[in-house]
């Protein structure tokens, strides 16, 4: 019932045709606020896909959110636990759901390369796929152009350099004086 009120109110959101910003800010909570259940995270995009499709059908943000979907899904059927207590076929869910998220997200960049979350989300594919930092950077810098100095490009940077990740503590420190100083 709570998914369906959503996906109603997402779609009044979508029919009024705020700015692009708002309208990821909005579907990306709705999103996230679903993100460890699969049954109304599936519920919830197949209703934002169908309030797009009826209401603003050529809007780029579909896809920044179908990718986000995407992404959120990848990250449900791992889990939040520890990497040793992911199952064989929780990392194959999780892998191929983050070629998914990637391929999406990939074409949205092509097709509106300033939509916004966008340089978010890939940020997320780039930490779960384990790719090196120079590709975090790339989409670090490409959410800080497109954005400013935005909280969440930050935050996205700071959790892969943190050492449970990829990072040390003196990169997340050095990084930490970065942001501070911006």
């Amino acid at each position: 019932v709570m998914a369906d009120k959503a996906i109603d109110c997402f779609r009044a959101i979508v029919a009024t045709h705020p700015s692009h910003v708002f309208l990821y800010r909005v579907g990306i909570s709705l999103l996230n606020a679903a993100a460890d259940d699969d049954t109304t995270l599936n519920r919830l995009s197949m209703g934002m896909d169908k309030a797009f499709d009826e209401m603003d059908r050529g809007n780029a943000q579909k896809t920044v959110l179908d990718g986000a979907f995407h992404v959120n899904d990848a990250w449900c059927a791992r889990g939040s636990g520890w990497a040793g207590t992911v199952s064989n076929d929780g990392w194959k869910v999780f892998a191929d759901r983050l070629d998914r998220a990637g391929a999406v997200l990939t074409s949205a960049a092509l097709a509106s390369p300033t939509e916004p979350g966008l340089a978010l989300n890939m940020m997320r594919v780039i930490l779960g796929r384990q790719q090196p930092r120079d590709q975090l950077e790339y989409w670090f810098q490409r959410a800080s152009q497109s954005q400013g100095n935005l909280y969440e490009a930050c935050c996205s940077k700071a959790w892969y350099l943190a050492p449970r990740w990829y990072g040390t503590p003196d990169d997340d420190w050095k990084f930490g004086l970065e942001c501070a100083q911006s």
